[in-house]
């Protein structure tokens, strides 16, 4: 009997096999949409969030639950660039969700730790490291080193916020030495965050002569590694850092320089760097100039600013106003 059939009888199975390839390749097509997404989160959030929705919207088929996840996520992480914490929360869950349902170990550990840092800033606290611990788990199952790697950062980040700065340390360190297993070396860009999250932890222990040169080399390193936006926030970490060392004139240099490299198109990045400013000229005293920088700080922290930086930014007001005197307006 001939096994390779060539007349009428192969022309349904033809087809099928067609259509089976038509539809992986369709797939994938809405998976690598979902990651594209992703990818444009920093340059173009409201493109990636516009992209994310059209995946999200493409993605009823069981077939494409995975990019459905990485769509989910990536609005969250929009939502949380952008302060809105509610919409953000609400989209990580979803994600989570549609990643379990994916059996895509990958897409899940990526999922799972953009959930546990959105639960971490609604206030969940200590039950979020189970998520990371989990993210960690379904990294190391894909075999997915960045995966893993960008967990166990955001852990680092956690225990900072938590104030546990030297196990915040110490993985930063296992991350940046790969220690273990358990601790794979960190590369490139993510090296070079953590890098800065190093010397910013080096600065929250009061570790100034450490956390000083750790941002001279964060620095260099951000400079070949690190798009401009990037850098910036590394360079401004490290004249806050300056701040706090009482090395105020070196701090000043340090603002001036950034100032010269800001986009006057980005209210956030100008938001940010007032905000920074304003808490060296408070710690040096200089009031009149401090009471100036948080007004414009104020007028230009539009809905658009998270409201975190929002708050903060009312605050060192508050705090300027009335060391000027002015305590009503405070």
């Amino acid at each position: 009997m001939d096994h390779h059939l060539t007349g009428p009888a192969a022309l349904p199975e033809r087809a099928e096999t067609t259509r089976r390839v038509e539809r992986s390749e369709a797939t994938a097509a809405l998976v690598d949409r979902a990651h594209a997404a992703l990818a444009m989160r920093d340059t173009d959030p409201d493109g990636a969030l516009a992209l994310a929705d059209l995946v999200v919207l493409a993605s009823r088929s069981p077939r494409h639950i995975a990019a459905r996840a990485v769509a989910h996520r990536t609005a969250a992480l929009v939502y949380v660039d952008r302060g809105q914490i509610g919409p953000a929360h609400r989209r990580a869950g979803r994600a989570v969700v549609a990643a379990r349902r994916a059996g895509d170990s990958s897409v899940l550990a990526g999922c799972l730790t953009t959930a546990a840092a959105v639960g971490f800033l609604r206030g969940a606290g200590e039950a979020m490291f189970d998520l990371l611990d989990e993210a960690a788990i379904a990294a190391r199952d894909a075999d997915d080193v960045d995966a893993e790697v960008q967990a166990l950062a955001q852990r680092a980040w956690m225990l900072q916020r938590c104030g546990r700065w030297r196990d915040a340390l110490g993985t930063i360190d296992g991350l940046l030495n790969g220690t273990s297993e358990a601790l794979p070396m960190a590369t490139g860009e993510r090296r070079t965050w953590l890098l800065s999250d190093r010397a910013n932890v080096l600065a929250e222990l009061c570790r100034f002569d450490e956390a000083v040169p750790a941002f001279d080399a964060a620095v260099a390193t951000a400079r070949a590694q690190l798009e401009r936006p990037d850098l910036i926030e590394v360079m401004r970490n490290r004249a806050t850092c300056l701040t706090y060392a009482g090395r105020i004139p070196e701090a000043m240099a340090a603002f001036d320089e950034i100032d010269t490299m800001l986009d006057e198109s980005s209210a956030h990045q100008r938001l940010l760097q007032l905000v920074a400013r304003s808490s060296l000229l408070l710690d040096a005293r200089l009031i009149d100039e401090a009471v100036a920088v948080t007004a414009e700080a104020t007028a230009i922290g539009g809905r658009g600013a998270p409201a975190d930086l929002r708050a903060e930014a009312h605050l060192l007001r508050a705090r300027a106003l009335d060391i000027a005197g002015e305590s009503g307006a405070a």
